[in-house]
């Protein structure tokens, strides 16, 4: 039976919660119930003391542990501060994040250039099979450059293969990351480039191409020709959008919520797995990458895929300085939508787009069984 102590705080509750907690206060003195130090705590929660109303939430179940109200609240209140935690980490993140990108769009344009250019990919749990039509069909275009794939173990086939084609391997250290692995290659990158950045105390390379490794297939050197904007991003087969393809839309949704993807839905696919630009670009890129990461709902960060969702925002939103997107097919063939007459093998063993156009690269060729037989037929 609630006492004119208790009823008179559940009436002044909404309009003063001051008033509540003082009411409910002397309640408590005159005696004690579960009930009471559950009202108590609701009061105190509303005038945001998080910690007295957790442990009057507490007192009411250690007095009634079967009393499901204080339970939910308790729960409730938990819930909103873990996320009242993480909001605030994401924050203290995009700030540094922010940073680092205010210093790096203010440097000068690069002095020199450095002659030298980098292919950069993840193969983790990957073996020689997975790894070889990637690496050797590079190095056969003729790209002497730096090959660097982050990978976790590495066994002595593969290791020996990748020594051998002169690729530098690089620990893949993003498994603690709170990201899909997709997602965290993405911070091991940047981490790893700004590493290296204070290590020389100048840019290393003058262009980096970020690719995929397993389902990328070379024809020529993908630097050739030199891009005409700092970042280059490609788009996917023109059958698609954001918005019809159900993998793209699902991504975006979890990530931004259903607005963005109604403000995206009618703009090409443009695929994350394919990203070139020169040493500021690149950072510059990885950089907003993270910064957007930030802002996405933290169970989406963990989705296989969600980094495209994010990427399409980057490309789409025009937040690179200085970026275009390629056409599918124009240094770049991604063929997850590319329908199988679309495709082509022209008589000395290359692979065409529907136009006979012949791409630097070949993205997702194992899409298409023929194309399969046929990368195992060229690399013997």
């Amino acid at each position: 039976m609630q006492s004119d102590l208790h009823r008179r705080a559940l009436d002044v509750l909404n309009a003063s919660p001051h008033d509540a907690v003082r009411f409910l206060g002397e309640a408590l003195k005159q005696t004690e119930s579960s009930e009471l130090w559950n009202d108590w705590a609701a009061a105190v929660y509303c005038l945001q003391p998080v910690r007295a109303a957790e442990l009057g939430f507490r007192r009411a179940l250690h007095l009634d542990p079967q009393n499901t109200i204080a339970a939910a609240n308790l729960n409730t209140l938990l819930e909103q501060a873990r996320r009242a935690e993480e909001n605030e980490r994401d924050a203290d993140h995009r700030n540094i994040l922010q940073v680092q990108l205010a210093r790096l769009r203010a440097q000068p344009p690069l002095p020199s250039r450095s002659g030298r250019n980098l292919v950069v990919g993840t193969a983790t749990n990957y073996g020689k099979r997975e790894i070889a039509p990637f690496v050797t069909s590079l190095r056969r275009t003729g790209f002497n450059g730096d090959i660097i794939l982050f990978v976790t173990e590495v066994d002595p086939p593969a290791k020996q293969f990748l020594a051998e084609q002169r690729v530098r391997l690089e620990r893949w250290d993003g498994m603690f990351l709170p990201f899909d692995v997709q997602l965290g290659r993405f911070v091991t990158y940047y981490n790893f480039l700004a590493r290296l950045s204070l290590e020389t105390s100048h840019h290393s390379y003058d262009w980096i191409f970020l690719t995929d490794v397993r389902d990328v297939f070379f024809q020529q050197d993908p630097f050739s020709p030199e891009p005409e904007t700092d970042v280059l991003v490609f788009l996917e087969d023109e059958s698609k959008c954001l918005g019809s393809c159900n993998f793209n839309s699902a991504w975006i949704r979890s990530a931004f919520g259903e607005p963005m993807l109604a403000k995206m839905a009618a703009q090409r696919i443009s695929c994350s797995g394919t990203v070139l630009g020169s040493w500021h670009g690149i950072l510059e890129y990885l950089l907003i990458m993270q910064i957007l990461t930030t802002h996405t709902a933290r169970e989406a960060r963990f989705l296989k895929g969600v980094d495209q969702g994010i990427h399409n925002v980057v490309v789409h939103e025009k937040l690179l300085r200085s970026c275009s997107a390629v056409p599918n097919g124009e240094r770049v063939l991604t063929l997850g939508y590319v329908p199988e007459k679309d495709v082509q093998i022209t008589s000395n063993g290359k692979i065409a787009d529907r136009k006979g156009r012949i791409s630097q690269v070949i993205h997702q060729f194992d899409r298409h069984p023929k194309l399969v037989e046929l990368v195992q037929r060229v690399l013997g």
